[in-house]
C-alpha cells in the first residue's frame, strides 16, 4: 500500500476517491446479473436456501464472466440500467413470492418446517432480498492469489456484510464519532488485507482497494463521506504500512521525538509533502506562530489541501479561535505596559511640577519673611517652616532666617506669617498654604510683638523697661 495515500492525497483537491477498475466494476455487475438471471430463466433449478456462501468452495470463488459488455457510452450506460432495474425487479418479485409461501405454510401448519438456524438464514436471505438489500445477502467473492499453487490469503475473522459495515459508519458519523467510524473501516479493511507477509504487496493493495470501493459503494455520496474515505486511506496506510518498509519523510515528531508508528489514532495526520504529524504538538506550533500554516522542519507553507486537512481534524478545528484569543491577550499586555509606562511618567512629572512649586514658594517665603522682620523689628535665629501641599503628596521645607539684632535689645519675639498664593488656572495644586508659627512663638508674644513692630517702624525703641519684668514672669 506504498501508493495508497499518496495516490489520495493527488486527488485531494476534488475529494473522490480514484474510480474502480473496470475489472471490479465488470465483476460487481456480473454477480448481480448472472444470479438474477437464473432465477427469471429456471426458477425451478434455483434455489433461493442456497445462496452463494453456500456454494462448494471452487465454486465459490470463480468469478462469472458477465455476457453484457462494459457500457462505453451515456446511451449504453442507460440500457444497461434499466436491464439491471428489470432483473432486479424479477429477483425481488420471485423472493417476496416464495418469502410469503413459506411464512404461509408456518402459519397454516406450524412444526411442519424444521425451525433451524439454516431455516432462519433462508428467511433473512430471503427478507434482505425484498428489501433490495442485495449486499447484504450475497457476500462478495474473495479475491485469491496463486504463488505456484491455489492458495488464499488469511484473514484474523471473517469479513462482516457490506450493509452492515456501511450503517455502523453512517451511524456512527451522525453521532460525530469519527474515530470511531475510521475504526470501524479499518478493522475490516485489515481482514480483507490479512497479515499474511508471505504474499506480495500488490495482491494486498488490490484487496484492499476492492473492499473500500464496496464499502463506498453501499454508502451515501457526498463531500464529508468522500473526505472520510480520504482518511481512511491515510490512517490505513499508518497502521497497516503496504509494503511494510514504506516511511515517512520524518521517523518521528519534531517535538517530543515519539516514533512515527507510535502516534496514536486520535493524533494522527500526514501531510503532502511526506511528512507525519503528532496534531497535539502541530496545532500548539501553528498556534505560537500566530496562525502560520508553515511545516514547522522545513518551514515551506502547506498545501491548500492539507491546510483543510488540519482544520478539521479535531484538534485542529480550534486553532483559528486559539490565534484570536492569543493576539487579545498580547493586545492587553502591550495596553497595559503603555498605561504603566504613561502613569509613571505622570507621577515623574508630577513631583518634578511639584519641587519646583515647592523651590519657587520657598523663595517667595523666605522674601516675605525678611519684609517681616524689617516691619516688626523681628529678631531671631529660628527656623521658619513651610507646608506644601498637592493631591497625594506633602512636603515640607525650613527657611533659615539669619541672625538680626537690634541694638540694645537681647530677646526678640516670633510671629506667626500667614501666606496666601494664588496659582495658575488649571494647577493641580493648592491655591493657597499656610506659613507655620516661628519656633518658641505662642498667641500672646504674637500680641505683644505687634505693638513693638509698630513702635520699631516709629523709630522707637522697642525694648522697654517693662518688658523684662513680663518675661521674667512668663519663664
Amino acid at each position: 500500500m506504498a501508493s495508497l495515500f499518496t495516490h489520495l492525497g493527488a486527488h485531494r483537491s476534488s475529494h473522490t476517491l480514484p474510480p474502480p477498475t473496470p475489472t471490479s466494476i465488470n465483476t460487481d455487475l456480473s454477480r448481480h446479473t448472472s444470479v438474477q438471471s437464473r432465477s427469471s430463466r429456471s426458477p425451478t433449478t434455483w434455489s433461493p436456501g442456497l445462496p452463494q456462501r453456500s456454494l462448494p468452495l471452487q465454486q465459490q470463488h470463480q468469478r462469472p464472466v458477465s455476457e453484457t459488455p462494459l457500457a462505453m457510452t451515456p446511451e449504453q450506460r442507460t440500457a444497461l440500467e434499466h436491464q439491471f432495474a428489470g432483473l432486479h425487479a424479477d429477483l425481488t418479485s420471485e423472493a417476496r413470492l416464495l418469502l410469503g409461501e413459506i411464512q404461509a405454510i408456518q402459519q397454516t401448519l406450524p412444526g411442519s418446517l424444521s425451525e433451524t438456524e439454516k431455516d432462519e438464514d433462508i428467511i433473512t436471505f430471503l427478507q434482505n432480498l425484498v428489501h433490495g438489500k442485495i449486499s447484504s445477502a450475497l457476500s462478495p467473492p474473495t479475491p485469491s492469489f496463486q504463488p505456484g499453487k491455489d492458495s488464499h490469503i488469511k484473514s484474523d475473522k471473517p469479513l462482516r456484510a457490506i450493509r452492515t459495515i456501511s450503517r455502523d459508519i453512517e451511524t456512527r458519523l451522525g453521532k460525530e464519532d469519527r474515530f470511531g467510524a475510521i475504526g470501524v473501516a479499518i478493522d475490516d479493511l485489515r481482514s480483507a488485507v490479512g497479515d499474511d507477509a508471505d504474499y506480495p504487496d500488490e495482491e494486498r493493495e488490490r484487496r484492499a482497494w476492492e473492499r473500500m470501493e464496496l464499502i463506498q459503494s453501499a454508502m451515501p455520496e457526498g463531500e464529508t463521506y468522500d473526505k472520510f474515505w480520504v482518511e481512511v486511506a491515510m490512517h490505513l496506510d499508518h497502521e497497516l504500512p503496504i509494503p511494510a518498509s514504506a516511511e515517512y519523510s520524518n521517523l518521528a515528531t519534531f517535538n517530543a521525538g515519539v516514533p512515527v508508528r507510535d502516534i496514536p489514532r486520535e493524533r494522527f495526520l500526514a501531510t503532502n509533502d511526506g511528512y507525519a504529524w503528532d496534531m497535539e504538538e502541530l496545532a500548539g506550533e501553528i498556534v505560537a506562530r500566530g496562525g502560520e500554516f508553515n511545516n514547522p522542519v522545513t518551514g515551506r507553507k502547506f498545501e491548500e489541501e492539507d491546510v483543510e486537512l488540519i482544520k478539521g481534524h479535531p484538534l485542529g478545528r480550534s486553532i483559528d479561535e486559539a490565534v484570536r484569543v492569543a493576539a487579545r491577550q498580547q493586545e492587553e499586555i502591550q495596553g497595559k505596559a503603555e498605561m504603566d509606562g504613561q502613569g509613571k511618567e505622570e507621577e515623574r512629572w508630577e513631583a518634578k511640577l511639584s519641587a519646583q512649586w515647592a523651590k519657587q514658594m520657598h523663595q517667595t517665603i523666605k522674601e516675605k519673611a525678611a519684609k517681616e522682620r524689617e516691619s516688626v523689628g523681628l529678631i531671631s535665629g529660628g527656623k521658619l517652616k513651610l507646608h506644601v501641599s498637592s493631591p497625594g503628596h506633602t512636603r515640607a521645607s525650613a527657611v533659615e532666617l539669619p541672625s538680626a539684632t537690634t541694638p540694645g535689645s537681647q530677646v526678640g519675639p516670633s510671629k506667626t506669617i500667614s501666606f496666601q498664593a494664588q496659582l495658575k488656572k488649571g494647577s493641580s495644586f493648592p491655591d493657597w498654604t499656610t506659613i507655620a508659627e516661628l519656633p518658641g512663638s505662642s498667641a500672646r508674644e504674637n500680641d505683644l510683638a505687634q505693638p513693638v513692630g509698630r513702635e520699631a517702624s516709629a523709630g522707637q525703641n522697642p525694648l522697654k523697661d517693662d518688658v523684662g519684668p513680663e518675661s521674667k514672669s512668663d519663664k
